[in-house]
């Protein structure tokens, strides 16, 4: 079975003097992509000598990839790096365009695609070659065990303590989007300084409940045709307005 690489490893492919000219970034997860997208950003930014060489494409509906690749192909207006995101990627009609592009891209370009959703058939073009130069990463979403694990090394990238049970605490009151889950966890760095312990009373006193959905779970259940789902979130955002 053909897999893409994990979006946690990413690190391991973005080092100043190992960039890829191509990073595919897909999943459900769209907080670690936005993440990943920032993290390539700050690297190749001091490469880039001219403002007219960073570009974001933002694909509506049955819009072409061939007007991306043609700027992806051209040279730099400066003497640096240029860097291209597209996004949405999963809206274009006619995706295949990108495999010749992935087996021979520009030198000076670092173009970033970003597809919000999972994607079957990894097996075809272009996403067969992009796994074959370990250009796609997959940000899938966390649950249990994993993203207990993944709340902890979060605090502790901000120089806290957050021990097992008190992560667990924490997803139980705030839930699994890991959006908020960060939020929370930088709110409790404010509130600490960036030293200490992340306690029971500091997570019950500073946490609210937020076990909710978000704009995101709206847009992906009508996305994928979930019209239970979609109208379950659709009341959920009517009654919040209302208790507000």
């Amino acid at each position: 079975t053909i897999q893409a690489e994990s979006i946690y490893n990413l690190r391991n492919y973005i080092k100043h003097d190992k960039i890829f000219p191509i990073y595919f970034f897909f999943g459900s997860d769209r907080f670690t992509i936005d993440q990943a997208v920032k993290a390539v950003e700050k690297l190749v930014e001091p490469d880039i000598s001219s403002d007219f060489d960073k570009e974001i494409i933002t694909a509506k509906k049955k819009d072409s990839l061939v007007s991306a690749i043609d700027i992806a192909s051209a040279f730099p207006f400066g003497s640096g790096k240029k860097l291209l995101i597209v996004k949405n990627f999963e809206l274009f009609t006619d995706k295949d365009k990108l495999t010749n592009y992935v087996i021979s891209p520009s030198e000076t370009t670092i173009l970033i695609l970003i597809n919000y959703g999972k994607i079957s058939g990894l097996s075809k073009e272009p996403y067969k070659s992009l796994i074959a130069k370990n250009f796609m990463f997959e940000a899938r979403d966390l649950k249990g065990r994993e993203l207990s694990t993944w709340a902890r090394a979060e605090s502790k990238r901000f120089g806290l303590e957050l021990s097992n049970e008190n992560s667990s605490l924490l997803l139980d009151i705030v839930g699994e989007d890991k959006s908020l889950v960060a939020a929370q966890i930088k709110k409790f760095a404010d509130f600490l300084n960036g030293k200490g312990e992340i306690t029971t009373d500091i997570i019950t006193e500073m946490t609210s409940e937020t076990k909710e959905f978000s704009i995101f779970n709206l847009q992906d259940a009508i996305k994928f045709g979930d019209k239970s789902k979609a109208l379950n979130i659709e009341f959920f955002f009517i009654f919040c307005k209302l208790g507000s």
